[in-house]
């Protein structure tokens, strides 16, 4: 006679789980999830320490980065690093507006790449402390993607802008542009080329414009406005060949103007072969003097 089977659930390995298993469940995942906030804000807490106006000495700066480094995972610290959330900018701000340079470098070691926000906070950080060294080496200056091709094919080398603080509200700014001409030629526009004087970020470019050659520069759009005196003088490179071209621009009385710009006609010297105004080595010297009222 068959004997009767029953159902037995304890030898049953697909049985859902009981609630005291789901509440356990659930409440370890809260408490890893505020755990992992928690070492965040501990974490954000040190790094408040590391980029303010401080004594502190470098190595032991280093140590608490270190330190923060290895609580967190690399991209949380990256991101960390990056967001706004030290009065409404990041770590890396406060590190260049506390004149924190060394823990500034410490920092973007963990930093692939700045993102569009940091970029952002750093141009802004190199304005107020007026830094055009650091904004050229961090390449915070806005690139024109078509141009940069252009260059990369002509091999070209890198242009060079030094700015002179001269005090009393007055900078000249001295440009080299390489490969002027054939850039000119080729893709009809040379800049912006952006730096940062006089606690301020200005641009400067050369292009055509209704079949006309032209030079503009002025302020960039997150720049703090000014009203200002200037003289964009290109100059020559014969001795014997005249003064340099001087363009020059004022602004009103009126109240400082927030992305003002300035532009100029520039007459057919740029298709001349023997131009007194580029060099041998097809370079265009350019200076820039402003005064801001």
């Amino acid at each position: 006679m068959p004997t009767e089977e029953y159902f037995d659930d304890s030898k049953c390995d697909n049985l859902p789980l009981s609630y005291d298993a789901i509440v356990t469940s659930a409440l370890s995942e809260l408490e890893l999830k505020d755990s992992a906030k928690k070492r965040r804000a501990a974490v954000l807490t040190l790094i408040r320490e590391v980029v303010r106006v401080s004594a502190t000495p470098f190595p032991f700066t280093s140590e608490r980065i270190k330190a923060c480094s290895d609580i967190l995972p690399g991209a949380e610290f990256s991101d960390l690093l990056q967001t706004p959330n030290i009065e409404g900018h990041t770590a890396m701000y406060w590190a260049i507006v506390n004149n924190r340079r060394e823990a500034f470098s410490a920092l973007a070691v963990f930093i692939p790449k700045f993102s569009f926000k940091c970029v952002s906070d750093l141009r802004l950080a190199c304005m107020i402390t007026s830094d055009n060294t650091l904004f050229t080496e961090l390449h915070l200056g806005k690139i024109n993607a078509k141009e940069e091709s252009f260059r990369s094919l002509l091999c070209c080398t890198p242009d060079v802008i030094e700015v002179y603080e001269l005090g009393n509200n007055k900078f000249i700014t001295c440009f080299q542009i390489m490969m002027f001409q054939k850039r000119m030629r080729a893709a009809q526009k040379v800049g912006n080329l952006e730096f940062v004087a006089g606690g301020r970020i200005w641009w400067l470019c050369f292009d055509m414009h209704k079949q006309r050659w032209r030079v503009e520069w002025g302020l960039a759009e997150d720049s703090f406005p000014a009203r200002l005196n200037g003289v964009l003088k290109i100059k020559t490179h014969e001795t014997n060949s005249g003064s340099s071209l001087e363009i020059k621009w004022e602004t009103s009385e009126d109240s400082p103007e927030k992305g003002l710009a300035f532009t100029d006609l520039l007459g057919d010297w740029i298709m001349d072969k023997d131009t007194k105004y580029v060099d041998c080595q097809g370079t265009l010297h350019v200076d820039m003097e402003v005064i801001c009222n």
